[in-house]
């Protein structure tokens, strides 16, 4: 008997806030009319939450999801999908800066590139100099590039 396939992503999730929430997507190798899920968070099954797709209201810490899916072709458990949530009462301070002297490529879209991962880190870079005097933990996340 072959196994389903089955993959989850985002596989990591980082930096959010207490309440906000994710969609974290479970999708197998087999039709979805054959398919049954289960989700857990850090091993503890998620009660109603039994399809494809799984949306997650984050409580501080990190938390590691993973899709359980059965079907007539037996039984398989995803990869873990990660998921960091900054410390209650975190927050949240919305910034934008205009970079010049630089080629934005079209690739700067797809935040799992290595150009919008190399742009990310001169932001957080300036980000950081530029709020070394703020008291308590600082984290940047650069969300998108335009």
């Amino acid at each position: 008997m072959l196994h389903t396939a089955v993959s989850i992503s985002p596989k990591r999730i980082q930096d959010l806030l207490v309440g906000e929430s994710v969609t974290i997507t479970c999708k197998t190798t087999w039709p979805p009319s054959d398919n049954t899920y289960q989700w857990t968070v850090n091993g503890t099954v998620v009660p109603k939450q039994r399809g494809p797709v799984f949306r997650y209201v984050a409580v501080s810490g990190i938390h590691n999801i993973s899709c359980n899916v059965t079907s007539s072709n037996g039984e398989t458990e995803s990869d873990e999908s990660i998921v960091t949530v900054l410390p209650e009462g975190t927050v949240r301070f919305v910034s934008s800066i205009r970079i010049t002297d630089m080629n934005f490529s079209p690739e700067l879209a797809d935040p799992t590139s290595a150009a919008f991962q190399n742009i990310s880190s001169v932001i957080v870079d300036w980000y950081q100099q530029a709020l070394r005097r703020v008291q308590g933990k600082v984290s940047i996340r650069v969300n998108d590039v335009k």
